[in-house]
């Protein structure tokens, strides 16, 4: 199935939602492949390229489990390491400043 936005899903369905193997590829922005639930990667490795950099490593509920790399979630950057979808390293919160 390929998405408007461009991004490739390949693997199984079920009630129109990703469930079974599959692997999910956007591009050279994320690639998941693994076991999928619901429409959610519950456990499989990928990876993320965003312009802070590239976290590589195991992904559990379409997040970071174990692994390396910087991950950002909305206003909050990671860089560091992932264990056991726990982060080790530097949180940093960014601000949007309006004039």
């Amino acid at each position: 199935m390929t998405y408007p936005s461009g991004t490739v899903y390949i693997g199984q369905w079920e009630d129109d939602k990703r469930n079974g193997k599959g692997v999910l590829k956007s591009g050279e922005k994320y690639t998941f492949e693994g076991y999928w639930q619901n429409g959610t990667c519950v456990q499989g490795s990928g990876e993320w390229l965003t312009n802070l950099g590239l976290y590589s490593g195991s992904i559990q509920n379409s997040k970071p489990y174990n692994g390396k790399g910087p991950f950002k979630n909305g206003e909050e950057i990671a860089i560091g390491s992932w264990k056991e979808g726990s982060f080790t390293g530097l949180i940093a919160k960014t601000y949007t400043i309006y004039k």
